[in-house]
């Protein structure tokens, strides 16, 4: 199962596609044809009960959130034990970044393992930052890939060039291993935990984002027993959010 994308659905049994814009989850149902369960909510507050996947995806998120701490641990309470966690993030500790300070701009230390929060809703981390937080949750990294070099390259170096030097696919794991890859990608394990219950249906998935406990189907959506609580199910899509519409 996979939180988040869409291009994983026909490998897992179930998959749930989690985001927190309702305009992004409807595209997301044209681009699959409904395949996976859309559910709208806030990633701080996963609406999932304790080892409900076996497979997070999380790309392009961790760079917009303040505190990258409580997301990972509550993914990392989603994943049973044995799960898998793809992710990237912004790496501040980047080739461009080092030749820039090398070359006297000191505004920025790539070298910090301090996030950068210079820009406006984008942090960028340090490598070692992110291994000692999913190291500390209990994962074990076991890939790196590294993205953003070539793409940057191909506006400046002449075509013929790009003929003869190896492609970016080749490239990635040397750019995700020497961490210069303005985006590192990665594969990180989760060592122990409980194993996952098996599920035929989104309603064994969900809990209360506020109680925590698990949802019983209404004609509306679902319904916590304990606050009384319903999320609406609207155009195949469970609004999860504490807050509501």
């Amino acid at each position: 199962m996979c939180i988040r994308d869409s291009c994983y659905i026909d490998r897992f049994n179930i998959s749930v596609l989690f985001d927190g814009s309702r305009s992004l989850l409807q595209t997301a149902q044209r681009i699959t044809g409904g395949k996976a369960f859309y559910v709208l909510g806030d990633i701080n507050h996963l609406p999932f009960r304790t080892a409900s996947f076996d497979c997070v995806l999380m790309v392009r998120t961790l760079h917009h959130l303040n505190d990258p701490l409580k997301c990972t641990k509550n993914i990392r309470r989603t994943l049973c034990k044995g799960g898998n966690l793809i992710m990237n993030y912004s790496n501040k500790r980047n080739l461009r970044r080092i030749i820039k300070f090398l070359l006297g701009d000191r505004s920025h230390s790539p070298f910090s393992r301090q996030p950068d929060t210079t820009e406006a809703n984008f942090i960028h981390h340090h490598p070692e930052f992110i291994q000692e937080l999913l190291e500390s949750l209990g994962f074990n990294i076991s890939d790196y890939r590294g993205a953003g070099i070539l793409d940057k390259l191909a506006g400046v170096l002449p075509a013929f060039l790009f003929s003869i030097l190896p492609t970016g696919k080749r490239l990635a794991p040397v750019f995700g291993k020497l961490f210069l890859a303005p985006w590192i990608f990665l594969k990180a394990t989760v060592n122990a935990g409980e194993t996952s219950l098996p599920a035929t249906s989104i309603e064994e998935l969900l809990i209360c984002p506020q109680c925590s406990i698990q949802l019983v189907r209404s004609t509306s959506g679902f319904c916590c027993k304990e606050c009384r609580k319903v999320y609406p199910l609207e155009d195949g899509i469970v609004d999860m959010r504490i807050g509501g519409m």
